[in-house]
């Protein structure tokens, strides 16, 4: 969802939208390649499944949208930018997992093409 679009609505407003979108996409895909099928739910892992999503996912994009209404543009947009590769290096950091060939490649571009953005938007002032 892009700023303009929408800018009439509150940060709390914008996440229902956008987790609202991504629930209505992802539900008929899991539903139709059998991602359902290994879902058990008890009471425990109910309770547990909300209190990520709420803590992992409704409370943060509340957050990033509250503040992208005060922040320029282009902050939001390095920060959209550096948060994934913020995720590839937290879970090489504390999972341990393994940082591959593809996922390195990725955050050189991203980073790279961030770097020149910057200065070439530094040149043009």
């Amino acid at each position: 969802m892009n700023r303009k679009a929408l800018t009439s609505l509150d940060a709390y407003d914008k996440t229902i939208v956008q987790l609202g979108a991504a629930g209505l996409v992802m539900a008929p895909y899991l539903a139709l390649t059998g991602g359902f099928s290994g879902l058990h739910l008890t009471a425990l892992s109910a309770g547990l499944m909300l209190l990520v999503s709420l803590t992992h996912t409704a409370i943060p994009y509340a957050m990033y949208f509250g503040a992208m209404v005060r922040l320029p543009t282009q902050t939001v947009a390095l920060m959209s930018y550096l948060d994934p590769i913020t995720a590839l290096i937290l879970s090489a950091l504390v999972l341990h997992e393994p940082l591959s060939p593809a996922g390195l490649a990725g955050a050189v571009l991203v980073l790279g093409s961030t770097i020149l953005s910057e200065l070439w938007a530094g040149k043009k002032q």
